[in-house]
């Protein structure tokens, strides 16, 4: 027998059958293929067809390898604008620059396949961490919707961001990466890979807070200061860390307002700060150092993340009592009027009413946490603060013809309302710790606990009527203020005085069906979402309040236990034992946050 092929050598001539097989391959006689295809009755396929394509496909070496030069040239070109080749940068602890270096990687690569709704596959940490050129990696495009999802949904409730559409996610990637990695943490459409997510954003947060060595350039220093902020920021705005039970947003928050103070972006420079700088070894010329790396970054960049910083440290302090808020600040007030004129950002202008609505909240805390404050004083700052509410209003958005929400003037208005009759309701609320236990209600605060039932309804029915697909996106700023406008409902629903007029009151909004309300609206928003599962936020936030409201129907049955005795009932008006509800700062939150939560009746509640 003849073997096959036209060629003198018989090696590799074997046809596509023989050569996956592995067999050796002989020529029929007749030349009509091969004898094992032809025992087999399978056809023969010649090798040589599939040996020309695949020689064809082969590159030239000396075209190849330049192809390569001109990439690699690209790339070190991209780096050295980058500056990050810079030496200083390799004094980085090796384990910090390893973790970024692979989470910022993974955070725009495995965010693809859990957002199409397949199984997620956790990346190996033990593998070795990728080159410095992975940054420029272009993200996948489940993150770049990721991005777009969080600029339409998610920022125009705290806007303390500018992010154009014009900004692209592999530029956002670049320039702000852990600005980027938050952003893809709380756009997540995947439950299960957004706590994931989490877990490894607040590792790379404190390892960039805490272990990151300066620089010598003072500009990329402050750069990745104020990266490190807005990532912050972004987190405990949208996280919900409080909901899945790891705890309340208090630390993270205290790291955020540290850096405000260390970037100096509530505080001017004392005139000889530049003195303790005088022993850095790092710095040749002392005073212009420490002045250039205050002033590198944009102004309108850095006041709206002071403002953030200040409206989100207030939310927090009020829910938790953990922290005190950023204080008040010259420089805050030269931010709002920077701000109320500049055109950079449309949303500028929601940024500056919410800071103002704020800093009215700020001031009746102050002013009701002042060494003698009374009920009479407060009442009369609070006249002076429902004034300069009534002064604040106009200055509201015109709504308009509503043509496509988030970005119309009517979704901005209805945010700011509701915002408005919310510092109504915190304010006059707390007036309750102020009220002796017994005795009768002064007519200036019986005319203020109705005002507030008022504020109640417009505030709540504001943030109700949002869309569920727009509702999805709220904030931890608007959530406070549902929860706290339900927490100041129950307790007024709790008085008793001969001049209120409880069935009135239920008239104009119901506690029940409020509840009913927001449950409903969360029901909803968890549908949008697409996760139904145990790490949805609005299933676990609507797990807690309804607890709350089971709660509720237990205390009406059994009126005796926050009554008080039948001698003191017929003299005077009573919170009764219920009053130790409202001295405690952090019962409200903890029942609406915590959905394992506890007994209506525990013992925590009940403490003054």
């Amino acid at each position: 027998m003849q073997r096959r092929g036209p060629s003198s050598g018989s090696y590799g001539r074997a046809c596509v059958g023989c050569f996956k097989m592995k067999c050796k391959c002989v020529t029929r006689e007749d030349g009509d293929g091969c004898e094992r295809c032809h025992r087999l009755n399978r056809p023969c396929q010649s090798g040589d067809e599939l040996r020309r394509r695949t020689k064809a496909k082969r590159q030239d070496p000396n075209k190849r390898i330049a192809e390569l030069e001109g990439k690699l040239g690209g790339l070190v070109s991209l780096l050295q604008a980058r500056n990050v080749l810079d030496a200083d940068l390799e004094a980085m602890p090796t384990n910090v620059a390893n973790i970024e270096q692979q989470e910022l990687v993974n955070g725009a690569e495995d965010y693809e396949s859990s957002e199409d709704g397949g199984e997620t596959v956790i990346p190996d940490r033990s593998s070795k961490s990728p080159p410095r050129d992975s940054f420029l990696r272009p993200p996948a495009a489940s993150a770049v919707a990721g991005l777009d999802r969080f600029r339409s949904t998610m920022l125009h409730y705290l806007p303390f961001i500018n992010l154009p559409g014009s900004i692209r996610a592999e530029e956002l990637q670049r320039e702000r990466p852990l600005l980027f990695k938050a952003i893809l943490c709380v756009a997540s459409q995947s439950s299960q890979r957004s706590r994931q997510d989490a877990n490894g954003l607040k590792r790379m947060l404190c390892e960039a807070a805490f272990l990151r060595q300066r620089v010598a350039d003072n500009r990329g220093d402050t750069e990745s200061r104020m990266d490190l902020l807005q990532a912050l920021l972004v987190y405990i705005a949208w996280g919900w860390d409080q909901v899945h039970g790891v705890g309340s947003p208090s630390r993270l928050m205290t790291i955020a307002i540290s850096l405000v103070g260390e970037m100096r972006l509530d505080k001017s420079i004392p005139s000889d700060a530049h003195a303790f700088r005088l022993f850095d070894h790092r710095f040749q010329d002392k005073q212009a150092a420490f002045n250039d790396s205050v002033s590198a970054l944009p102004v309108l960049e850095s006041q709206r993340a002071l403002l953030g910083c200040f409206l989100l440290s207030s939310a927090v302090a009020s829910c938790f009592g953990e922290i005190e808020p950023l204080r008040w600040t010259p420089k805050m007030e030269t931010a709002l009027e920077t701000l109320s004129s500049s055109e950079e950002c449309a949303l500028d202008a929601i940024l500056v009413l919410q800071v103002h609505l704020q800093h009215l909240a700020t001031k009746a805390a102050e002013a009701r946490t002042h060494p003698g404050a009374d009920e009479t004083q407060y009442t009369k700052h609070i006249a002076v603060m429902l004034g300069e509410l009534k002064d604040l209003r106009p200055s509201f958005p015109d709504a308009g013809p509503a043509t496509s929400l988030p970005a119309t003037a009517a979704m901005h208005t209805r945010l700011l309302v509701a915002h408005s009759y919310y510092i109504e309701v915190d304010a006059i609320g707390a007036m309750y710790p102020m009220i002796p236990v017994f005795g009768h209600l002064k007519m200036d605060s019986l005319s203020y606990f109705r005002q507030a039932v008022f504020a109640v309804e417009a505030c709540t029915s504001g943030l109700l009527a949002i869309p569920a697909s727009q509702f999805v996106g709220i904030s931890f700023l608007q959530w406070v203020q549902l929860t706290r406008c339900v927490a100041v409902l129950h307790h007024l629903h709790l008085l008793q005085d001969p001049g209120w007029n409880l069935t009135a009151i239920r008239a104009v909004v119901d506690l029940s069906n409020l509840l009913h309300h927001i449950l409903e609206k969360l029901d909803q928003a968890a549908r949008k979402t697409g996760r139904q599962d145990g790490n949805n936020v609005f299933m676990l936030l609507a797990q807690g309040l309804r607890k709350f409201g089971s709660g509720i129907e237990g205390n009406r049955t059994s009126p005796d236990k926050r009554q008080p005795s039948a001698t003191s009932a017929d003299t005077s008006a009573s919170l009764a034992p219920q009053k130790g509800y409202f001295r405690n700062p952090r019962f409200w939150m903890e029942n609406y946050f915590d959905p394992a939560g506890y007994s209506w009746a525990g013992s925590r509640t009940n403490a003054p």
